[in-house]
């Protein structure tokens, strides 16, 4: 993970991992589109973003691919701008290296990345 120029990961906590080791990463998570609509309109959950990094940086900083957004082809255009633009590819990298600072910055990185989340969805 440290000597890696891009990664490609499943939504989860693996992203933070990625972010504090600032590798540009494409977050995947297969969700159907009857599970989107579940949780959207009947949960009444809206979220800005699924990936943590993306949350507690309160912008997207790894681009999602999420449900139905989910194919080859964007998967594919995803990754290939990271590895073939290095503006895109170092204004991620400066992205991850602000938020690991934000979340060392503190006694408690874990306590922060919860209060960050607890007030979104607050």
């Amino acid at each position: 993970m440290q000597t890696a120029f891009c990664a490609i990961a499943k939504s989860g906590t693996v992203t933070l991992e990625l972010a504090l080791h600032e590798v540009p990463t494409v977050v995947t998570y297969g969700v159907s589109t009857l599970d989107l609509i579940l949780v959207g309109y009947i949960l009444r959950i809206r979220l800005p973003y699924y990936c943590l990094v993306n949350i507690i940086g309160d912008k997207e900083i790894f681009p999602e691919l999420i449900g139905p957004h989910f194919t080859q082809k964007a998967l594919y255009t995803q990754v290939s701008q990271f590895l073939q633009n290095p503006t895109l590819r170092n204004a991620c990298r400066h992205a991850c290296a602000l938020l690991k600072k934000t979340l060392l910055s503190t006694n408690d990185p874990s306590t922060t990345a919860a209060n960050y989340i607890i007030n979104l969805l607050n």
